[in-house]
């Protein structure tokens, strides 16, 4: 992600120019910020009213896909905040505490504000895990979602400040709101595809939709 100019289009060129209405956009900003301090996960919320669906809806209801009840962009999720609460867990009560008040801080003083980006995609994963029914069995389960990007300048800059706190090296994940969704089992599609890394975002084979 480019900092220096969150409104840099990757699929232009570099030596053409944005257009002036890539440059013209307005940055949202999210409606609440979701921290837990249990598990050490952190959603933006983002209001519906916020979210152009008319693009997209037609081909979702067509397709079988359901609206997501709340939109949100997931900045730590169960796989990163999970590496967070371990390093916290290891750490003397009075560092720990001292740990979680700098990571709470951080999460209010950051700029969250964003811009959606013009790419949406389709994604799908296959979660694998043991039959509780038969020891030497896996239940299979498909889920799909329709997910919208967005260009979100305080991502980068939260991590590295995270990572300089813990002493980590957690990387970003790419940032982007489900909008839709759909699987095998109607209750676990819901809660989306999570997204932790570009590596796993491209080992989805996201197909482009608009």
């Amino acid at each position: 992600m480019d900092i220096e100019n969150p409104f840099n289009n990757p699929t232009l060129p570099q030596e053409e120019t944005p257009k002036p209405e890539d440059q013209e956009k307005s940055f949202v900003t999210p409606e609440k910020k979701f921290f837990n301090d249990g598990k050490n996960t952190l959603l933006l919320g983002v209001g519906k009213d916020a979210v152009d669906l008319s693009a997209i809806q037609e081909m979702a209801d067509k397709n079988g896909f359901e609206q997501k009840g709340e939109f949100h962009i997931t900045v730590l999720g169960f796989k990163n905040g999970g590496e967070v609460k371990k390093v916290l867990k290891a750490l003397p009560e009075a560092e720990r505490q001292n740990a979680l008040a700098q990571i709470k801080s951080l999460v209010e003083d950051t700029d969250w504000s964003f811009v959606f980006e013009p790419q949406r995609y389709h994604i799908s994963k296959e979660y694998v895990s043991p039959d509780p029914k038969n020891k030497d069995a896996e239940l299979r389960e498909r889920r799909e979602s329709y997910i919208q990007m967005v260009n979100l300048p305080g991502m980068k800059i939260f991590y590295d400040k995270l990572n300089a706190i813990l002493g980590t090296n957690l990387e970003a994940p790419p940032a982007h709101m489900t909008l839709y969704t759909r699987g095998d089992d109607d209750e676990k599609s819901k809660m989306g595809i999570g997204i932790n890394t570009q590596e796993e975002f491209l080992k989805m084979n996201p197909e482009l939709i608009s």
